[in-house]
């Protein structure tokens, strides 16, 4: 545990260059080959920042590891990064099965994200890496690593799917109330119909969300992700 000075993950670092594979993948290995795993963890999500006022640069490079004896002897531990103060890291604390505990959300594939071009790319990059282990490990460890892509395509395109559908019909209902002032004005026309198309995708979008969303409405809130997995297999 401590200050590795390394990210693990394309989101473990904001501001400044992106994370580029090759300050990871060494890091990962060597996670991988030594069987570790990060303790589950609570509070700040980046561990570090470098203090520079409005061009500040977050990341994630303090880490706690354990491997699966720890896991078996003391499973209900975890990691805790309390607020930095005038440090440049989060101080760490460990605490046990008494502190306050983050609930992690269920994993679910949202189908709005087949819908962006950059889907598939994401989906194939992923598949085609090359993991060692049988069958079902190769299979969940590529599925981890494409959810990171994912999560931070869901982040980046899909995070508002319904206030953006809502604000795209009031802006279509005002270019159409404009335009139905001055019916001939080509410019009036042209922002109508773009408007149109914008309000017709968000539209769409947040349909096939909120379709998504009705199906999923039976599972209790605090079943675990397995009950959720499950269930989808089976009626598959």
């Amino acid at each position: 545990m401590g200050n590795f000075n390394s990210v693990l993950h394309a989101d473990d670092r904001v501001g400044g260059n992106p994370v580029s594979l090759a300050e990871i993948v060494e890091f990962q290995q060597c996670i991988e080959k030594c069987e570790l795993l990060e303790l589950p963890t609570s509070g700040s999500r980046y561990t570090w920042n470098d203090r520079h006022g409005n061009n500040k640069i977050l990341s994630k490079i303090d880490w706690v590891f354990i491997n699966t004896t720890w896991l078996n002897l003391i499973p209900a531990y975890m990691a805790c990064y309390l607020e930095e103060g005038i440090s440049d890291h989060c101080p760490l604390k460990l605490s046990n099965a008494n502190s306050p505990r983050r609930a992690k959300a269920a994993s679910k594939f949202c189908n709005v994200w087949a819908s962006h071009p950059n889907f598939k790319d994401i989906v194939n990059e992923g598949w085609k890496q090359k993991v060692e282990g049988c069958s079902i490990f190769k299979v969940v460890k590529k599925l981890k690593m494409m959810k990171k892509e994912l999560r931070m395509l869901n982040r980046s395109y899909f995070s508002n799917i319904i206030e953006e559908a809502d604000a795209d019909k009031m802006a279509l209902a005002a270019a159409q109330a404009e335009l139905h002032k001055n019916p001939v004005d080509v410019e009036l026309q042209l922002v109508e119909n773009q408007k149109f198309k914008k309000f017709k995708r968000s539209s769409y979008l947040a349909e096939v969300y909120l379709q998504q969303r009705r199906k999923a409405t039976w599972i209790k809130l605090g079943d675990d992700n397995n009950r959720y997995f499950f269930s989808v297999i089976v009626s598959t």
